[in-house]
């Protein structure tokens, strides 16, 4: 009789367990095909495909599935509370941004692929950890709780970045915005933050932030409260299996979180700062190795002594620049445009950054790398390396923070000068440099960079307060601001010829930008216009040099209306040194009469963006 009961209540068990996973995989199902709905009206491709978005499907099924089972609770029981919010938040933005934000490109399951397994492995942690905390003691349930918070928090505030990202910007993340996050200083992220987000909308992500936050501080405190609550001894072989999909959920996660925004972004950008320490622990071999083409005595600082100055601005574009673009309502640059029609200036109306930030600008432009020689940058050496072989005393002088630790081109490159000076306070008007130019002693050979803070964000901290304003007509108060950012450079850029030509012998001085600036989006890889790319660049020659090397001028004349790129700038002003080197290539010197770059080839944003696309060169 007995065994009777026995076997009855064992089928009647499997019975019962029999209908829950019936149940738990019909509500499972509607789960994933209510997700799967919403990734097809955020516009999400090739959903039919079993490699990508079919395999995520059945993996989320079976998942969701057998996770209901193993708690006994489907997804709308309290034990499941604490996983809702970051799941929620990740599977509403992350498709939502990718959909909208890909541009032209298409946006394919595969850029979504990551965040749906990271999401579903986070939850099985986030509920198996929330069923073993309630047979807990005190101190691990808190430390669980807190466990569980932690990844609440990381991906609420992940899926708010890159949805304030988008909503700023109007596309995905780009990876490449992330290395200024990395290297920046608080007082340019303050900047950047005051500029581009108004005080509405850090009010308002403020507040979403608290809205969010708060239930779920209150859903991880009341899965701490339920710890140790009465309930019935667990069979060591669902112990086993918690445990083993425990396991598995750590696994999916750590193998798909490495591939989300933000750590895929970190990675990206630890990847470009490990590429400049392994390009400084070769530096000392690619300078000894550099070797002029040329005979020492015929380089410029032999025929024509005195001093070279090279000018790097920040975030300028020509489009706000009156003398590269005349029609601009307001003469921005009074001086330069005065410049204009002297035998001694050559400006150039077509010239381009080779990436809208300065980091990746500058390695380019500082070195023997460019877009178009296929060279690594531990493989080259910098314009130092080059002055110094053609008989000049190097200098680097900036306005900007002194970052250490050679984690971009720019510290790769003033690292290696012969002096270097830097303002203190940081970030002054630019015009405090000239008390660093005077430093210099008059007499000798000098190879001078100055890299100015120029139109840098925020506009109004890079013009002193006794400096003339101006104003422009029609624009909004943002262009405004700017427009006198372009006009205290011209300024700047006034003060340093007329001191470098009055007391230094200054032999010849360019000036170019990084990299441009749009009104509305600032610069950085997430939504690139052309008039991010678009950079002011000119020449001067001193009377001299033109004597000396008469065909030098010639050349850069008739080469005024030819496309530039700037990480071109190795090249030309190897040239202008007369110093060609074992890095050097005439078709990429635009003061060479073998200067080649078609518009057909020409390109920026490191390769990714062909400048005969540009459609003011057809204008």
């Amino acid at each position: 009789m007995n065994k009777n009961i026995n076997n009855n209540s064992e089928v009647n068990s499997i019975r019962a367990r029999a209908k829950q996973l019936f149940l738990y995989s019909g509500i499972s199902f509607l789960f994933t095909l209510t997700l799967w709905c919403w990734f097809a009206f955020s516009h999400i491709a090739y959903l039919s495909a079993w490699n990508l978005s079919l395999r995520d499907a059945f993996i989320t099924f079976f998942i969701i599935s057998l996770l209901q089972l193993i708690v006994e609770a489907n997804i709308t029981k309290q034990i499941w509370h604490a996983a809702y919010p970051g799941f929620l938040a990740t599977m509403i933005v992350f498709p939502y941004v990718i959909g909208a934000g890909s541009g032209n490109g298409i946006p394919d399951f595969q850029y979504l692929n990551p965040y749906v397994l990271a999401s579903v492995g986070i939850a099985t942690v986030t509920v198996i950890l929330t069923h073993l905390q309630r047979k807990a003691g005190r101190i691990p349930a808190f430390l669980i709780s807190f466990f569980i918070l932690a990844l609440m928090i990381y991906q609420i505030i992940a899926s708010l970045v890159y949805l304030g990202y988008y909503l700023t910007y109007g596309s995905t993340f780009a990876p490449a915005d992330f290395l200024p996050i990395v290297q920046t200083r608080w007082s340019e992220a303050m900047g950047f933050i005051s500029a581009f987000i108004s005080i509405k909308t850090l009010i308002l992500g403020i507040v979403l932030l608290g809205l969010l936050f708060i239930p779920s501080i209150s859903l991880v405190y009341s899965g701490y409260l339920n710890h140790n609550s009465n309930h019935t001894p667990q069979r060591r072989l669902f112990l086993i299996i918690e445990l083993l999909f425990l396991i598995t959920g750590i696994l999916l996660a750590g193998r798909w979180i490495p591939r989300c925004f933000p750590a895929y972004d970190y990675r990206v950008s630890q990847k470009y700062i490990h590429s400049i320490q392994i390009a400084k622990d070769a530096h000392a071999r690619n300078a000894a190795n550099l070797t002029l083409t040329n005979p020492a005595f015929e380089t410029l600082a032999n025929r024509v002594p005195g001093t070279v100055l090279l000018i790097i601005g920040e975030s300028e574009t020509k489009d706000i620049m009156h003398a590269f673009t005349p029609s601009y309502p307001v003469d921005t640059t009074p001086w330069l445009s005065n410049q204009k029609s002297s035998p001694n200036f050559f400006l150039f109306d077509n010239a381009y950054t080779n990436f809208p930030a300065t980091a990746r600008a500058l390695t380019m432009a500082l070195t023997g790398v460019n877009q178009y020689n296929w060279k690594q940058i531990n493989e080259v050496a910098n314009l130092m390396d080059v002055a110094k072989k053609a008989g000049y005393d190097t200098w680097w002088i900036s306005n900007h923070n002194q970052m250490g630790g050679s984690n971009s081109g720019v510290e790769l490159v003033s690292d290696t000068a012969d002096h270097d000076l830097w303002t203190k306070p940081a970030e002054s008007p630019d015009e405090s440099m000239l008390s660093l130019l005077q430093q210099v002693p008059k007499d000798g050979n000098h190879f001078i960079v100055l890299h100015i803070m120029g139109s840098h964000t925020k506009y109004t901290n890079r013009i002193p307060s006794s400096f003339h304003k101006i104003t422009v007509p029609g624009k909004t108060q943002n262009e405004i601001e700017y427009a006198n950012t372009v006009a205290y450079t011209d300024h700047v850029l006034k003060e340093f010829y007329n001191y470098s030509k009055d007391n230094l012998h200054l032999a010849a001085m360019v000036y170019l930008s990084d990299h441009g600036e749009d009104m509305t989006y600032g610069h950085g890889g997430g939504h690139i216009t052309w008039q991010m790319l678009h950079i002011p660049f000119f020449i001067y020659l001193s009377p001299a040099y033109e004597q000396e090397y008469p065909d030098t001028a010639r050349i850069l004349r008739s080469n005024e209306k030819k496309i530039f790129t700037n990480d071109l700038l190795f090249d030309t002003m190897s040239g202008l040194l007369k110093a060609p080197n074992s890095d050097y290539d005439a078709r990429f010197d635009i003061s060479s009469s073998s200067y080649d770059l078609p518009s057909s080839e020409a390109l920026s944003v490191w390769k990714e963006r062909k400048i005969s696309e540009d459609p003011s060169i057809n204008t």
